[in-house]
């Protein structure tokens, strides 16, 4: 008789060992793709897997949010825009979304008050936060409230979509296609 294991399982993986698996996940094993009670999929390693990820990208300024949307969604990311962090977080609650990128001065909500809350209940979701004025009191901050990221605006094109992938690769064990 097998000795009794302690814990969720699947493939001999404990899913509590996992970064990216949440406790207390159902998953069902169809082919080798893992799937749990919410319909994230799991490979067998227990890294989420990931075709097209979904990245919110949070500015007041429609110009920003444009540019950013024209550099990262002809990489293969899905990109959803809000305005401000009160529609940020609508739509985190409502949609799914795999990495947050959130200006830090914007009506309503800060990008930094728009992270907390965020995390207060999609805790491991990757935040990176943009700033024109990213002091090292906004950073340390940004890291308590964690933050994957701090960026300082102008951002370079290339700079965004290396923090970006990074963010994604950490978070999710995500590798782009191809």
């Amino acid at each position: 008789m097998p000795p009794a294991r302690r814990g969720w399982h699947f493939n001999g993986i404990e899913i509590a060992k996992a970064r990216s698996c949440a406790a207390e996940l159902r998953v069902l094993s169809v082919d080798g793709v893992h799937l749990s009670a919410n319909g994230t999929r799991f490979g067998e390693d227990c890294s989420v897997l990931i075709r097209e990820p979904s990245i919110l990208i949070t500015d007041d300024d429609p110009g920003f949010r444009e540019t950013l949307c024209g550099v990262l969604a002809p990489q293969g990311f899905r990109t959803l825009l809000a305005a401000d962090g009160e529609e940020a977080l609508q739509i985190v609650r409502h949609e799914v979304v795999h990495l947050l990128l959130l200006d830090m001065h914007m009506p309503r909500l800060t990008g930094l008050e728009t992270l907390r809350q965020v995390k207060q209940f999609k805790a491991l979701l990757p935040c990176i936060l943009i700033s024109g004025d990213a002091d090292e009191a906004l950073r340390q901050q940004a890291r308590r409230a964690q933050a994957f990221s701090v960026l300082t605006k102008p951002v370079s094109h290339r700079h965004i979509t290396r923090v970006v992938r990074m963010a994604l690769r950490r978070s999710y064990n995500w590798l782009p296609q191809g």
